[in-house]
C-alpha cells in the first residue's frame, strides 16, 4: 500500500474507536494537560447528543431534501465531524483546527475511515475577524479573491479536499450547525459562530472550563462571559444559565435570537444546543430573558430580581429568609446577569428520543432524555397526569430500545414537531419557536445542606413526593443527585420537610 505525505509526516501510536469511527491519535498513553489534548473519552456523550440533534434537526420538514453544511469548529482528531458524516445521510461536514498536528490527524482519519469531508487549518474566530476589519477599512485581504479560493488538489483515493484560501469557508459560507467543542473558554468563538449561522440553525458547544462555570475563578467567568457567579450549591445550573446569557448577547448583535433546545451536564463537561431564530424582534425576546439573580450567602436562597430599570428599594424583602436582618454583615450578592427561560425544548427532547434508536448510544442517550424531559415537566400533583400519558409513552420507547435494539422499527411515520405550533405553506412547514409558557423551577436545593439537622433525612423520593402533595411542583435534577428542584421558596421546603415529621 503506498503512504501518502501525511502518513509519513506522523507518528501514529494511538487507535481508538469511537461508535465505529477508527482514530489514530499521535498523543502518548500518560496523563497530560487536559487543554492540550486532542482527543477526550470523557466527551463521547456529549459528541453523541451532537449527533443525535443534528438528525432530529435533518428530519425536520424544513429541512429535508436539503444538504446540511455543518462545522465542527475545533476539530482535534476530527472526532464529531466523522461522526455525523458516519451516522447521518445527507451532511456536508468542514472540520476546522487552527493546529497544524491537529489538521494532519483529520486529514489521515477521514482518510481512513474513507468519508468525505472538508478541511481547514485556520482558527475560526482569528480569521475572521482579522480579515472582517479588513473589509470595513477597504485594505485588501492577501490572497484573497472574493469569490474564488485556491484548492489543493484533490487525491482519488482519500476522497476529502483543502481549501487554502485565506478567509475560506468561516467567512463566506453560512452553517446550519456549528459545534464548538473546546477546554477552553468558549465565548471567544461565539462572534463568528451566531455570525455565520443560518435562520433556524443549531450553535452546540462542549465545554469542560471548569475554572469559570465553578465558579473557581469568578474573574474569568466575568471576563469571559460578562456575569457574576459565586460558590453556590447550584452553581452548575448558575454556569449553564450564564453561558446561554453570553450566546444571546453575541446572537442579538447580529440581529438574532436564541431558543434553547438541550442543555446536559455529563461529570464535568457541558453540551449547550440552541436554535437561532433571525430578526430583531427575536433578539429583543431573547434579550429579554436576561435576568440577574439575588442570592443570600448564609442559607443559599436566591431569587429573580424583578425585570424592572429602577432599582429595589428593599432587596432583602424579595427573600424568603431574613438572614439580611440577622446577620452581622452583609449577606446579599447579586449575581448575574443570567438567562431566566427554559433550559431545554420539551417538543425536540422528544424527537431525539426518537432519532437515537438509530444509533449505537441508544442507551446513554436515551437514559439522559428520560432525565431531561422528566425535569422539563416538573409535575405537581394536578398537572401529573395531564402529562402522564406523552411521558409514559415516550419512556416505554426508550425502555423498549434499551432492551430490544434490534427491533427499532421505522420512525419514517412518526410526526416531527419542533415547537407545538407548526404551519404548512404549500410543501414548506413554517416553523415558529415559542417559549415555553410554564418553564420548570430555576435552580435546586440541595436536601443534605437544607434538610432540618434535629431529624434524620428524609430520601430524595420521599421528599419530592411531600412536595407534590403540598401543591409544589417537583422533581429530581441530573445536575446534583442530591438536590430537588421544585417551585417552593428554600423557606416552605423547610416548612414541607418539619411538618412531614410531626
Amino acid at each position: 500500500m503506498e503512504r501518502t505525505r501525511y502518513d509519513m509526516d506522523l507518528n501514529i501510536n494511538n487507535i481508538k474507536i469511537e461508535h465505529n469511527v477508527s482514530l489514530e491519535i499521535n498523543e502518548p498513553d500518560q496523563p497530560q494537560n487536559t487543554s492540550s489534548k486532542l482527543y477526550n473519552s470523557k466527551t463521547i456523550l456529549n459528541r453523541s447528543l451532537v449527533t443525535t440533534a443534528l438528525a432530529t434537526l435533518k428530519e425536520l420538514k424544513w429541512h429535508k431534501g436539503v444538504n446540511m453544511k455543518c462545522l465542527d469548529a475545533a476539530g482535534a482528531v476530527g472526532v464529531s465531524g466523522l461522526l455525523w458524516k458516519k451516522h447521518v445521510t445527507g451532511v456536508d461536514v468542514c472540520i476546522c483546527d487552527i493546529r497544524k498536528n491537529a489538521y494532519d490527524l483529520i486529514l489521515h482519519n477521514s482518510k481512513l475511515n474513507k468519508l468525505s469531508v472538508e478541511v481547514e487549518n485556520k482558527d475560526a474566530y482569528a480569521s475572521t475577524r482579522r480579515h472582517l476589519w479588513r473589509l470595513a477599512t477597504g485594505l485588501p485581504i492577501p490572497g484573497l479573491r472574493r469569490h474564488s479560493y485556491t484548492r489543493l488538489p484533490m487525491t482519488e483515493k482519500s476522497g476529502f479536499e483543502s481549501r487554502s484560501s485565506v478567509l475560506r469557508v468561516i467567512f463566506h459560507s453560512l452553517f446550519m450547525q456549528i459545534h464548538l467543542e473546546t477546554s477552553r473558554g468558549v465565548a471567544m468563538y461565539f462572534d463568528a459562530a451566531f455570525r455565520n449561522i443560518t435562520d433556524h440553525g443549531v450553535v452546540a458547544i462542549t465545554s469542560t472550563d471548569d475554572a469559570a462555570m465553578q465558579a473557581v475563578a469568578p474573574e474569568l467567568a466575568l471576563r469571559h462571559y460578562g456575569g457574576v457567579i459565586t460558590k453556590t450549591m447550584y452553581q452548575k445550573e448558575l454556569g449553564i444559565r450564564l453561558i446561554l446569557s453570553s450566546m444571546a448577547r453575541a446572537a442579538a448583535i447580529y440581529n438574532k435570537g436564541i431558543h434553547p433546545l438541550c442543555c446536559a451536564m455529563n461529570k464535568s463537561s457541558l453540551t449547550v444546543m440552541v436554535a437561532v431564530k433571525k430578526g430583531a424582534s427575536h433578539a429583543d425576546q431573547s434579550l429579554g430573558f436576561l435576568r440577574k439573580v439575588l442570592h443570600c450567602t448564609v442559607c443559599q436562597e436566591r431569587v429573580l430580581c424583578p425585570d424592572t430599570q429602577f432599582c429595589v428599594e428593599s432587596p432583602s424583602s424579595l427573600l424568603s429568609c431574613q438572614c439580611a436582618t440577622s446577620s452581622v454583615g452583609k449577606v446579599l450578592k447579586e449575581l448575574g446577569p443570567v438567562w431566566s427561560g427554559e433550559l431545554s425544548h420539551k417538543g425536540f427532547l422528544l424527537d431525539m428520543s426518537q432519532q437515537a434508536i438509530k444509533f449505537p448510544w441508544s442507551q446513554a442517550v436515551g437514559k439522559v432524555m428520560v432525565e431531561l424531559l422528566d425535569e422539563i415537566e416538573c409535575s405537581s400533583i394536578r398537572n401529573k397526569r395531564r402529562n402522564s400519558n406523552q411521558s409514559n409513552g415516550t419512556l416505554a420507547k426508550i425502555q423498549k430500545v434499551d432492551h430490544e435494539p434490534e427491533q427499532s422499527g421505522n420512525t419514517d411515520d412518526v410526526e416531527r414537531k419542533f415547537a407545538d405550533n407548526s404551519t404548512t405553506e404549500g410543501d414548506k412547514c413554517t416553523v415558529e419557536l415559542k417559549y415555553d409558557e410554564s418553564p420548570s423551577p430555576m435552580f435546586y436545593y440541595n436536601i443534605h445542606h437544607h434538610s432540618p439537622k434535629s431529624h434524620p433525612m428524609r430520601p430524595l423520593n420521599t421528599v419530592v413526593q411531600l412536595l407534590r402533595q403540598a401543591g409544589f411542583r417537583a422533581c429530581r435534577t441530573p445536575l446534583d443527585l442530591l438536590s430537588v428542584r421544585t417551585s417552593a421558596t428554600l423557606k416552605q421546603l423547610q416548612e414541607v420537610l418539619l411538618k412531614s415529621y410531626s
